[in-house]
C-alpha cells in the first residue's frame, strides 16, 4: 500500500511538471521562469553584449513560489532566546571554522534558488561552491573608472583546493541537513519562497583569519 501511495504521488507530480520547463527534485516540481537574452552596452568599450538573465524558479507543485520582495516577512530560523535569524547567518556560522581558512579576501557561497516551502522546508537549491570575488583591473581606456558590483568577476581558481573542498563540503552537509524553518509570510499565510542568500553585495569578508558575515537586507 505504501508503495503505491508513493506511485501514485510520484504520478501526480510529474502530470503538473509534463510540457513545461521544469526541475523534478526529491518527488518536488519546480517550474522554471524562461531566461531571456538581454541586450547591453560594455562600458568601456561601447560594444553590444548580450547576456542572459539567471533562471528563477516560479512554481512549487503547482503553487507559487514568491520572491523575497513580495514577503511581507522572509523566512528564519528561530532560537531559543526568541529572536530569530537569516537562513544565510546559519549557513555561515556552520562554516565559520572552515572560511577563516581562506586567504584575506572577498568571498561568496554560490547557491543558486533555494526554495522553502511553505511548511519551513528546504525543498531545492543547487550548490555551486565557494567562490571569491575578484575586482576587475582598471583598463588605459578607462584608467579612473569607477567600478560597480555588477563588474565584479567570481571565480573558485584562487583559492587553495584543500581548503575549498572543506567548506563545500560543510556547506553541502548543512544544506542536506537543513532545519525546518519558519516559513515566509504573505498576508498573513505561509507560502513558498526564494531568493539569495549570498551575492556580491552580501559576501563573506575575510581578514587576518577572522571571517565576517557582510549582510544585506535582502538576502535570505
Amino acid at each position: 500500500m505504501k508503495h503505491t501511495l508513493l506511485l501514485l504521488l510520484w504520478v501526480n507530480t510529474a502530470a503538473i511538471c509534463w510540457g513545461q520547463d521544469t526541475i523534478l527534485f526529491n518527488r518536488n516540481c519546480l517550474v522554471t521562469a524562461k531566461p531571456e537574452s538581454v541586450s547591453v552596452a560594455d562600458p568601456v568599450t561601447g560594444n553590444i553584449i548580450k547576456k542572459t538573465t539567471p533562471v528563477t524558479l516560479t512554481f512549487l507543485n503547482g503553487e507559487r513560489i514568491y520572491s523575497r520582495m513580495e514577503l511581507d516577512n522572509p523566512p528564519a530560523i528561530p532560537n531559543n532566546q526568541g529572536h530569530s535569524s537569516k537562513l544565510s547567518e546559519y549557513i555561515f556560522q556552520s562554516a565559520k571554522s572552515k572560511l577563516q581558512l581562506l586567504p584575506d579576501g572577498m568571498y561568496l557561497l554560490d547557491i543558486a534558488n533555494p526554495v522553502i516551502d511553505k511548511q519551513g522546508r528546504l525543498v531545492y537549491y543547487k550548490m555551486n561552491g565557494i567562490k571569491q570575488i575578484m575586482i576587475p583591473k582598471t583598463t588605459p581606456q578607462a584608467p579612473n573608472k569607477k567600478l560597480v558590483y555588477t563588474e565584479f568577476i567570481t571565480d573558485d581558481w584562487s583559492i587553495p583546493s584543500n581548503i575549498r573542498s572543506e567548506i563545500n563540503e560543510v556547506v553541502n552537509s548543512t544544506l542536506l541537513h537543513f532545519p525546518v524553518v519558519t516559513p515566509a509570510q504573505l498576508h498573513n499565510k505561509p507560502v513558498n519562497a526564494t531568493g539569495y542568500l549570498f551575492s556580491l553585495q552580501h559576501y563573506i569578508l575575510v581578514e587576518k583569519h577572522i571571517a565576517k558575515n557582510v549582510d544585506d537586507y535582502f538576502s535570505l
